[in-house]
């Protein structure tokens, strides 16, 4: 899972392991990062021995501001 607050891009490597889907869905707006907010992403079918990631669920936490890892762990 990858958990991201409000108007955070996602990781890089998280991205390239899902093809960049992650990234896009953010900048189109289909994943914002809002408390609660839920995304799977499928990437590229792996090959044999590979340890590219086949899912990626992105997570959202909501405003940075006033967010804390207690806070955090109750809404999810």
């Amino acid at each position: 899972a990858l958990l991201l607050f409000e108007g955070d891009a996602p990781d890089d490597e998280v991205d390239k392991a899902v093809g960049g889907q992650a990234a896009r869905a953010v900048r189109l707006g289909d994943f914002k990062g809002k408390l609660k907010q839920t995304l799977v992403l499928y990437g590229p079918e792996p090959e044999k021995g590979a340890t590219r990631a086949t899912r990626v669920l992105l997570v959202g936490l909501g405003a940075r501001k006033g967010a804390s890892l207690e806070l955090s762990l109750i809404h999810i």
